[in-house]
């Protein structure tokens, strides 16, 4: 998990190309989505959660806007009210 996260900043801060990026993001979210994977420590799962969501923000115009519209939908958990700067 924290290898994904680690490859999502450096692909964000390189200035990765859009498929590379939503590669990293489609490892990170999909973390997120595994419940199992977070069931000792749900405090962990919210911050890995807030740092992917967080980078996201900065970087949705980078993606594709129907996959960035996808991934939030898909996203597990109450909404977050940075989605809204996604519209």
């Amino acid at each position: 998990m924290l290898a994904d996260l680690i490859r999502l900043w450096t692909a964000s801060s390189r200035a990765a190309d859009p498929d590379t990026l939503r590669a990293a993001y489609d490892a990170c979210l999909g973390f997120i989505k595994i419940p199992y994977l977070f069931l000792d420590d749900q405090s962990d799962r919210g911050e890995y959660r807030s740092m992917a969501l967080r980078q996201l923000e900065h970087d949705h115009e980078r993606l594709p806007p129907d996959w960035t519209q996808q991934a939030l939908r898909t996203e597990p958990g109450p909404p977050s009210p940075d989605w809204k700067s996604f519209s």
